[in-house]
């Protein structure tokens, strides 16, 4: 699907950016705006609006959404503001004014990205790559270096800063939730979602959440998939998300079929087939173990290419993309997945950190003491199951404690010692813990069995640069406008960059493939009641998103349901798929010359020692897995680009 568009504001460069209808299936040109759309479809789960303030029956032709006629400003805020409203996208053009409207919904399923000069022009597009390879745009296209800086450090991406910068200097993404106006005069941009948090300000109890959870999760299942001509497939990994989602479509659907699909692989650690077909033999869909491709450069330079920027992985993106083409060979034209469930269901485990925060040191006990029989690390201990409660408590207690301080190392020395004595009076843990694990580390270190992998590979000029100040939307802050602040940590889960980036990134995946990705956690309403949880009924007993288990209780498999933990990619995995993608690309890096203007080669081939270094484990690797991938992903968007704007038209 592509829709693309430009309003004028000069009369000299309406030939400059006059679009060709020949790209497009359908088209509107009225006096300083053009737009057309390709491939848009009726799809009822991705509606949008394209009108004007004339001509409303020539719009109509084009419209996959029920025309309304919008006259005014405030009509169209109603429309998008209103408690029905599904629309993906909406695009108003006030033609008296040349004044262009842009809106985005709540989660930014599908993108929008603009180029705007004041007083020249405004450009809009869903695709990225489509803007980078039209050619009266490529002055505006060189690379933005503060965006490069926070894509090349480990966990900056999952920061929340201005949401509009993208890779491209003068090319802006507009914000889910929001509204763009632009017209000679400048450019304004203002939040429309409102959230009606206050319906559920009764509930207290999880048997008062339970219900309507599972209501609004079932509505939202349902509208994913509500064409029942369509074959479904849903991503089946065995985790609570994903089970949950296909589990609740055959609940609603129980004659349609469903194909779920479950990614296999050699790692134990990721093992996860014993839920998924515990879940298959619960609900009886008709399943399909797949491997993951081993394409992975490949695939990272196809992803560039319809992304139009570096791809937004980790790790090598090859699962989902083996997922898609093998539901369209099924015959499906829906993929449903559990994206976002962990962040929009929320777990609770939040209560721990802010016990130990605020110093609530009999809260932080109690709760800990819950997490003993569901304790991550408890397979690190061989004798675990042999030790007392307070032996196993006291381990459990220890690991918080110990990742808390290497949190706090920061903080002045005196500082430091004073929480030391602070904690270990009130929880009587000693000091002599901490040193020994302190030095333990530092001898790994010495050994070559541990890393201190750095935050950023970049070269030092880029490192030195100084944070640009937030100046544009700050999506999380933003979009809660004047909710109580105590939900700011909870829209600061939800709205990441890498997460709404995602999400974008699915949908033009999905548009390749030709299969719909839907992630029926991308609810507002869910969002909604799951904010308003207390965290003491998500922690539950201990296992987290108490609140969820319950709400699909007697639906979810009994594996699934009291399980407690998830597969890690820190394993063997992430090691097998890193060290094939980076000698699939050593030739590539070795002829590239653009990304080492940015990435300093010789701290590269430092983290390239470590991941070739069998004796350092898996988890001291993240970070190398992370700086060696992303350091392929940019080039690779950095050598596309170039070719690009050498072949622009």
């Amino acid at each position: 699907m592509l829709i693309e568009g430009v309003v004028v504001f000069q009369e000299n460069l309406k030939d400059r950016f006059r679009l060709s209808k020949s790209t497009f299936d359908k088209s509107i040109e009225l006096e300083h705006f053009f737009l057309g759309t390709k491939d848009i479809g009726n799809d009822a789960y991705e509606q949008f609006l394209l009108s004007s303030t004339k001509k409303a029956k020539e719009n109509t032709s084009i419209c996959n959404f029920l025309h309304i006629e919008v006259f005014s400003f405030d009509i169209y805020k109603q429309i998008l503001s209103a408690s029905d409203n599904k629309l993906r996208l909406a695009i108003w053009y006030d033609e008296a004014n040349y004044k262009l409207h842009l809106a985005r919904e709540l989660f930014g399923t599908i993108p929008l990205y603009y180029i705007h000069i004041p007083g020249e022009f405004l450009f809009f597009s869903t695709s990225l790559s489509s803007i980078a390879g039209n050619k009266a745009l490529q002055g505006y296209l060189d690379p933005n270096e503060s965006m490069i800086v926070t894509y090349h450090r480990f966990r900056m991406d999952l920061r929340n800063s201005d949401y509009s910068r993208t890779f491209y200097s003068q090319v802006q993404n507009l914000a889910p939730g929001h509204i763009l106006s632009v017209s000679r005069a400048g450019e304004s941009i203002e939040r429309h979602i409102s959230f009606n948090n206050e319906k559920w300000a009764g509930y207290s109890k999880p048997e008062d959440f339970s219900p309507a959870i599972r209501d609004i999760f079932s509505q939202s299942v349902s509208a994913s998939a509500s064409d029942e001509s369509l074959l479904v497939a849903s991503h089946l990994s065995g985790g609570l998300d994903s089970s949950s989602v296909s589990t609740m479509f055959k609940h609603i659907y129980p004659s349609r079929p469903l194909h779920t699909i479950y990614h296999r692989n050699d790692s134990k650690e990721m093992d996860e087939s014993l839920y998924s077909r515990s879940v298959v033999s619960k609900i009886g869909s008709i399943h399909h173990e797949v491997r993951q491709s081993d394409d992975d450069f490949d695939l990272i330079q196809l992803h560039t290419s319809l992304f139009g920027e570096p791809e937004v992985s980790t790790l090598s993106p090859s699962l989902i993309t083996s997922l898609m083409p093998y539901a369209r060979n099924l015959g499906c034209s829906i993929l449903l997945r559990g994206s976002a469930g962990d962040s929009v269901i929320g777990s609770g485990m939040e209560i721990l950190n802010n016990s130990f925060r605020e110093k609530k040191w009999a809260d932080l006990k109690y709760y800990l003491g819950k997490r003993v029989p569901h304790f991550s690390l408890a397979k690190n201990y061989p004798d675990w199951d042999n030790y007392s409660f307070e032996r196993q408590f006291d381990l459990v207690l220890q690991n918080f404690l110990y990742h808390r301080f290497s949190e706090s190392r920061n903080k002045p020395a005196g500082a430091l010692f004073a929480l030391y004595n602070e904690v270990n009076n009130a929880l009587g843990v000693s000091k002599s813990y901490f040193m020994k694990r302190a030095f333990g580390n530092i001898v790994k270190r010495w050994m070559q069995t541990s890393v201190a992998a750095p935050q950023s590979i970049l070269r030092d000029e880029y490192l030195q640069l100084p944070q640009s100040e937030e100046s544009g939307i700050v999506l999380p802050r933003s979009l809660r406008g004047d909710l109580d602040p105590r939900h700011q940590e909870y829209f600061e889960d939800v709205f990441t960059p890498r997460a709404v980036t995602a999400t974008e990134q699915q949908f033009v995946l999905g548009e390749y493939y030709g299969v719909k990705n839907r992630a029926p956690f991308l609810d507002k309403q869910l969002f909604e009641i799951c904010m308003m949880v207390p965290d003491s009924i998500k922690y539950g007993s201990g296992k987290g998103r108490e609140h969820f288990r319950e709400a699909m209780r007697g639906l979810l498999s009994d594996e699934v349901m009291e399980r407690s933990s998830k597969a890690t990619l820190a394993s063997s995995h992430g090691q097998k798929i890193t060290l094939r993608l980076y000698e699939q690309a050593k030739s590539f890096l070795n002829d590239s010359k653009l990304v080492w203007e940015y990435v300093d080669r010789r701290k590269f081939d430092e983290q390239v020692s470590i991941l070739k270094n069998d004796k350092i484990p898996y988890p001291e690797k993240v970070r190398t897995w992370f700086h060696v991938t992303r350091t392929i992903t940019l080039a690779s968007w950095l050598e596309w680009l170039a070719e690009t704007k050498n072949q622009a038209v």
